[in-house]
């Protein structure tokens, strides 16, 4: 996807959200964000193919309590529409704020962790997510990492 069709899709994500909530005010901070990465799913041994998931372009908001935090729907990261992902205040600074969510559950041995850091300086953003049975087997897992930069928007 060429840079100035990842920037429109973004653009147009961003407008079409803030002309459905014009008559709510408005408690949130809006970025839209672009960044690059990878994406690695497993089943039963296999990889799943995940074409086009290099570059991902998605809005974000953040709630003025700062406890969560909302992502567009059309971005291709599920895991991060989790509500149980919140803000981690112990890890968190007055520039970076890290919103975590690392479970295990104890039948199956299966960990997920899912974190998205946002430099609120920079508009520097990490998102990364794993899910795994411990110690390290791979074989029905998922993992993603993406970086890149967001932009303040008046959505």
């Amino acid at each position: 996807m060429s840079q100035s069709k990842l920037l429109s899709t973004v653009l147009s994500v961003v407008l079409l959200s803030s002309l459905g909530a014009c008559d709510i005010p408005d408690p949130q901070s809006h970025f839209a964000c672009i960044g690059k990465g990878y994406v690695h799913r497993y089943r039963g041994g296999n990889e799943l193919p995940a074409p086009g998931t290099d570059r991902v372009a998605f809005s974000l908001a953040t709630g003025r309590d700062g406890d969560g935090y909302e992502i567009s729907p059309d971005a291709p990261l599920p895991e991060h529409r989790n509500k149980s992902v919140r803000l981690d205040r112990a890890r968190s600074n007055d520039a970076e704020s890290l919103y975590a969510y690392d479970v295990t559950d104890r039948v199956t041995r299966e960990r997920t962790l899912t974190t998205l850091v946002l430099n609120r300086s920079s508009g520097d953003f990490r998102l990364f997510h794993h899910r795994w049975v411990l110690p390290a087997e791979w074989k029905d897992s998922d993992q993603y990492f993406y970086s890149g930069s967001c932009a303040k928007s008046t959505a």
